[in-house]
């Protein structure tokens, strides 16, 4: 018979499950994403416009339980402003115990539990979800497999689960919901997936605490709402060192637009740049007859645009002075009637 797993708050007992410490001091976590990515789960991670880290700073004592002090800072950039970076802090507080990882709720003023790593296949855990930094709610969840996965160059174990949905308008989990008809209120089915040291780790759509799905009314769009959720970049701590975005920095802003690696080898026929890598200058060409002017937008690999081109209607090719360009990764992004198109330029001195 299935356990039925009960964790309320403080009230669990310990375990023989060798968990090592969860957000040791120094850790830190980069997450990255753009909201509109979250419309359609299944559509490829195309731009990053936000960046939140995550960092273990220190011991602390709260509520007379020894735990240690999250610090997340959160970059942006807008559509209306790209070129200015929006800047915020948030606190949380969490800590361990050999099976359980708990975290601090600022409404109820208590540690709840966070993930529970001695679970077995398909246990049924009932916990009090943090999706905001103003409120918890409860959620039960089924663990539907348990596997050991490498994550860049670490073998880490991953919990894959999915919630019982008790409101017909929203779930909780560390995921996202996926309609599937006859499954659940309003045929829903609620995917998460976490992992020991790492936290939640559904691909762009989970981040260490568990958030809320909204189901829209046309059966169709996603809507996720939480503290810290996106794409999980880069994981360190002192035993490990995990990066799963190379070869791009895992702090990396991009202006809003297309601009991911995915992308930017798709330039059209009539577009080229040479040579590529790039010593002292480069090529611009366009064979095809455009109606407008053709902008040429130029992004170093934080997504600062550090110039603008124009290459006049009629005109085929243009010059860019390299040399004054450190050695690197940069970005091209292309403005023309036809559309938008991108591509990648490497500097090699």
């Amino acid at each position: 018979m299935k356990k039925l797993l009960l964790f309320i708050l403080l009230c669990i007992p310990i375990m023989n499950y060798a968990q090592t410490t969860f957000a040791p001091v120094g850790a830190e976590w980069w997450y990255g994403g753009n909201y509109g990515d979250y419309a359609d789960p299944q559509s490829p991670f195309v731009n990053s416009t936000w960046v939140d880290h995550v960092k273990s700073v220190g011991d602390t004592v709260v509520n007379g339980i020894p735990c240690r002090q999250l610090v997340t800072t959160v970059r942006s950039r807008s559509a209306d402003n790209p070129d200015v970076v929006h800047t915020s802090v948030k606190t949380t507080f969490v800590y361990d115990n050999t099976d359980t990882a708990f975290v601090y709720a600022n409404t109820s003023g208590k540690f709840i539990p966070l993930y529970v790593y001695n679970v077995s296949e398909g246990d049924t855990v009932r916990l009090s979800g943090l999706f905001n930094f103003f409120g918890d709610t409860t959620f039960r969840y089924i663990v539907d497999s348990i596997r050991t996965e490498l994550y860049d160059t670490s073998h880490l174990k991953t919990y894959y689960t999915h919630t019982i949905i008790d409101n017909f308008s929203y779930a909780v989990n560390w995921g996202i919901s996926f309609p599937n008809s006859g499954s659940g209120p309003g045929g829903w089915l609620n995917k998460g997936r976490y992992t020991e040291k790492l936290g939640g780790t559904l691909a762009n759509v989970s981040g260490l605490y568990p958030t809320v799905t909204t189901h829209a009314t046309d059966g169709r769009q996603i809507i996720n709402n939480g503290p810290f959720y996106g794409k999980l970049r880069c994981y360190t701590d002192s035993a490990h060192s995990i990066s799963l975005i190379s070869p791009l920095p895992c702090d990396t802003l991009f202006s809003p637009g297309k601009l991911s690696v995915n992308d930017l080898e798709k330039l059209p026929s009539f577009l080229s740049v040479s040579p590529n890598p790039a010593n002292e200058e480069i090529t611009i060409a366009c064979t095809k007859t455009l109606n407008t002017d053709l902008t040429i937008q130029i992004y170093d690999i934080t997504g600062k645009r550090i110039a603008e081109k124009v290459l006049s209607k009629g005109q085929q090719k243009m010059g860019y002075d390299t040399r004054p360009l450190p050695d690197g990764l940069y970005f091209l992004r292309f403005n023309a009637d036809s559309g938008n198109y991108y591509s990648k330029m490497i500097v090699q001195h």
